[in-house]
């Protein structure tokens, strides 16, 4: 069977790649590149790495002088039976002159027998000569029958692990993806030499932009947003490249329905923020005026900040986040009370009489209330008409109470949740991320108004006739209706 020569090449420390092209021409490996993307690193997953060459020799052209790390090439020449024992020497002869030719030292070691495990006798010429600096064993010899040689050659030089290739891997990078909120992710990059100038970069779903590190293949740190990492480079052709992933960072479990709360006014609160002319008022509890009675949220959409309402924290300086800002605790809340007029209460105010009607001024004074009167001594007093103003102020209740349910449903309904929607909001200063979150926070209150204002006209529109009411200042009998 005619011999089939086996090159091993055994990895210690890298090979300067001008050396690598080198001993690829003079080897003349059919096309099979030693040389690595990498500047030396792995050709593939194992220390050894082997080619098969063409039959019978490598002859070729001589390596090109320069410095070289420290590396071992073994190179096993395999030739036939004993019974070519002369030719054995011969083709070894022809291989120590060729590496004589390159002008480096040779030192021979004396032939020495041995046995294969079929019995058959075999010769070995081993010459180990230094290449500017890389160490190169010749010797081995067996018949291309046996590809994987004696056993504790296999063992010794790894002619036991699959053959390679040798061709590079092409450049890759991937992610870790963190396991919580805040939790680090780790970007590797491979098979992109420092020559390709890499470079990290990072954007946010909502397309915040983060500037990495540059001539370096790994960028870790912890994570607030999702997005996706790019790191860029230039290839051996000069030819700009790209590679990216995307990172999913879990989303804290967070929500603001334990914050949206609503009950029944005391008397006396939220007074302030009546008009004379209302009759009942759905509003936040913090509520001071009647200015503030369409805003429903605490604090109020335009005084939301960092440490009113939310407070704002930055990520941290390393990795795809470094440098952004997240809303790291969130306390607004939304509690609405709902309140009759004063005027309708007991205790009400007090009205004059003096330009009231006759029938109103004769009642009242009959039941005796001279001077002045509330509305509800008017009307539950003077002229006994306590179970129609009963009803009525049972009505303005009910009526507040529908505005309160339809707030408090439409803040609480998943989409509008303002924690929710603040969680994932990262910027990179603090002042846009308020702005962001204050944008969130209108929208929202501005759904919260909406569903109350609709409420208004909901229930049975209903009558209440022979009611004296106070009207600019002055009283008047007339049938009052309210949606109930």
């Amino acid at each position: 069977m005619r011999p089939t020569p086996v090159l091993t090449y055994h990895r210690r420390r890298s090979v300067a790649p001008k050396q690598f092209r080198a001993l690829e021409r003079s080897a003349a490996l059919s096309g099979t590149s030693l040389y690595s993307s990498l500047g030396g690193a792995a050709m593939d997953s194992h220390d050894h790495n082997r080619v098969r060459s063409p039959p019978y020799g490598c002859p070729g052209r001589q390596p090109t002088r320069g410095p070289a790390s420290k590396a071992i090439v073994l190179a096993t020449f395999c030739a036939g039976a004993l019974r070519e024992t002369s030719q054995i020497r011969a083709r070894y002869r022809r291989r120590a002159r060729f590496f004589d030719s390159t002008r480096s030292g040779e030192r021979s070691v004396a032939p020495h027998r041995t046995r294969d495990r079929r019995g058959r006798e075999m010769r070995t010429l081993r010459s180990m000569m230094v290449l500017y600096g890389v160490l190169l064993t010749v010797g081995g010899c067996r018949d291309a029958s046996d590809p994987v040689g004696p056993a504790e050659t296999r063992r010794k030089w790894g002619w036991d692990q699959p053959l390679g290739t040798g061709t590079p891997a092409p450049p890759s990078m991937s992610c870790t993806q963190p396991s919580a909120f805040l939790g680090s992710a780790t970007c590797t990059a491979a098979g992109i030499a420092p020559t390709g100038s890499p470079s990290w970069s990072y954007q946010t779903n909502d397309g915040v932009y983060v500037a990495g590190p540059s001539s370096t293949l790994s960028w870790s740190g912890p994570m607030v947003a999702s997005g996706t990492a790019t790191i860029s480079y230039t290839d051996q052709s000069g030819t700009p490249q790209s590679l990216s992933s995307s990172i999913n960072v879990p989303r804290r479990a967070v929500s603001w329905a334990s914050a949206v709360t609503g009950s029944t006014g005391q008397p006396g609160e939220i007074d302030a923020c009546f008009q004379e002319d209302w009759d009942g008022l759905t509003a936040s509890k913090f509520c001071s005026s009647s200015a503030d009675a369409d805003q429903f949220f605490n604090p109020r959409v335009t005084t939301l900040s960092s440490g009113n309402g939310l407070t704002v924290a930055p990520v941290g300086s390393t990795g795809p986040n470094a440098g952004l800002y997240y809303i790291a605790q969130m306390t607004a809340s939304m509690q609405l009370r709902t309140q009759i007029s004063p005027r309708y209460r007991t205790g009400g105010t007090q009205y004059s009489l003096a330009s009231a009607p006759s029938a109103l001024q004769s009642a009242c004074t009959a039941a005796s209330v001279t001077g002045s009167a509330s509305v509800y001594q008017a009307n539950a007093i003077c002229t006994s008409n306590l179970v129609n103003f009963n009803n009525l102020v049972s009505c303005i209740w009910a009526h507040e109470a529908r505005h309160m349910t339809a707030g408090l449903g439409t803040a609480r309904y998943g989409p509008n949740d303002v924690y929710a929607r603040w969680e994932p909001l990262a910027s990179s200063n603090a002042t846009s991320l308020v702005a962001a979150a204050k944008e969130e926070y209108d929208t929202v209150h501005e759904l919260v108004s909406g569903s109350m204002d609709v409420a208004h006209n909901a229930g049975p529109n209903t009558g209440f006739a022979g009611w004296w009411k106070v009207f600019n200042l002055g009283w008047s009998n007339q049938t009052y209706y309210q949606h109930c």
